[in-house]
């Protein structure tokens, strides 16, 4: 995209934050190119069963995630099992879907670490929420 307008805390946020399961936008960013909105990226940090887990999820007009990544600092999921949730083995699966999302229904679980993996469903969920939410 050729300019990100920070959406939270501006003139341009149409909804305030938003506090869904205690998981709440940390920010959001309008994609334009050529002066047209073609997407939303938007970060939500979540409790995972070891500490804060940042998801940064990219979503276009239709309510479409584009993709999604998972860690940031505080990252402290158990190594083997719930760290596997920043592996393109778990996030690559969110491409294409839209809401709701559901954990065992349309998102695999990480094997051994279903608290982690709920987490970030739900904090998918949220911003898929919030951005649907948004005057286009």
């Amino acid at each position: 995209y050729e300019i990100h307008e920070r959406l939270v805390g501006s003139e341009m946020c149409i909804r305030d934050r938003l506090a869904v399961n205690n998981d709440s936008i940390d920010y959001c960013y309008k994609g334009l190119a050529n002066g047209e909105t073609k997407g939303y990226t938007a970060q939500v940090t979540v409790k995972g069963y070891g500490g804060e887990i940042e998801i940064v999820v990219g979503v276009d007009n239709d309510g479409v995630i584009t993709g999604i990544n998972v860690g940031g600092a505080n990252f402290s999921e158990t190594a083997g099992l719930g760290a596997k949730t920043k592996e393109p083995a778990f996030t690559e699966q969110f491409k294409g879907l839209s809401s709701p999302l559901t954990l065992k229904g349309n998102v695999d679980s990480v094997s051994g670490a279903s608290v982690s993996s709920g987490a970030i469903v739900n904090g998918v969920n949220t911003v898929l929420d919030y951005v649907a939410g948004l005057e286009k």
